[in-house]
């Protein structure tokens, strides 16, 4: 079976395997409004995805892995 990477924290993780993948809240509050100013930067860089949009209500760290084309 071929391992698949954790989009929270970057390490190569096993489906199953209940290792925690959840963002630190202290790095989503500094990260999310740099993210939110700077989207189209970010896009332009090319080493993250298409923006995703995830709705109103969505929490922070959601809100920032689809800033970063990212999904959970």
């Amino acid at each position: 079976m071929r391992p698949s990477w954790s989009v929270r924290d970057n390490r190569q993780t096993r489906p199953g395997h209940r290792q925690d993948d959840t963002l630190d809240p202290r790095a989503v509050a500094l990260l999310l409004p740099w993210a939110e100013a700077d989207a189209g930067l970010l896009a332009a860089s090319g080493m993250f995805g298409s923006r995703i949009d995830v709705g109103p209500g969505t929490p922070d760290d959601i809100r920032l892995l689809g800033l970063l084309g990212r999904t959970t």
